[in-house]
């Protein structure tokens, strides 16, 4: 995982499998670059999933370095697939205009494919359940959960500093996300943003 608490930007955090590297929440394009070279020493597997716990682009932007080469699928939320596919389209456009250095190269990367309740990934040595529990920080949030460590990856759903974006949130939905997400065995919590 890396922290990026104080920078902009999310949180990343990158699960190796067997065969694979899982990329939960890439971050902005400068950061993905930085968790893409972080990767590659330590692993000489391919990245084959990038997951956006939801659509703010501190979290999303940055799957574009990671699609650029093919062979990556980007995982979303079906409840946020109208967003991927309107807002979030033309909020990377529109920063791509406005600062082409940063995104050269790199096109949106769409979701290829959109999670309505549970997506497992589990290939005997590690597994990864990636869920939607409900409309909390957004319509589109989706939870990491390594129960084999106890681990919890909750995006924005929970973070560890300021908690001040409320502008796509169900604040009642939330509170019962977040009892749900209580209930659960969690040893770590791996949040959006800031420190375990």
């Amino acid at each position: 995982m890396r922290d990026l608490d104080g920078f902009y930007g999310s949180n990343q955090i990158f699960i190796e499998f067997k065969d694979y590297v899982v990329v939960f929440d890439s971050s902005v394009i400068p950061q993905a670059w930085l968790l893409e070279k972080e990767i590659s020493a330590r692993t000489s597997k391919p990245v084959r999933y990038v997951i956006h716990s939801h659509f703010h682009p501190d979290h999303t932007a940055g799957a574009a370095v990671f699609a650029r080469r093919g062979g990556v699928e980007i995982l979303a939320a079906a409840a946020g697939r109208p967003t991927y596919e309107n807002w979030a389209r033309k909020d990377f456009e529109r920063k791509k205009a406005a600062d082409p250095e940063t995104y050269k190269g790199l096109q949106y990367p769409a979701p290829t494919r959109y999670i309505e309740k549970t997506l497992v990934f589990d290939d005997g040595r590690q597994r990864l359940e990636v869920t939607h529990f409900g409309h909390g920080h957004t319509r589109g949030d989706l939870v990491g959960w390594l129960p084999k460590d106890g681990i919890l990856l909750t995006g924005d759903v929970c973070e560890n500093k300021s908690f001040n974006n409320l502008a796509n949130a169900n604040i009642a939905e939330w509170i019962r996300v977040l009892d749900t997400l209580l209930a659960m065995p969690v040893k770590v919590v791996v949040p959006g943003h800031g420190r375990v």
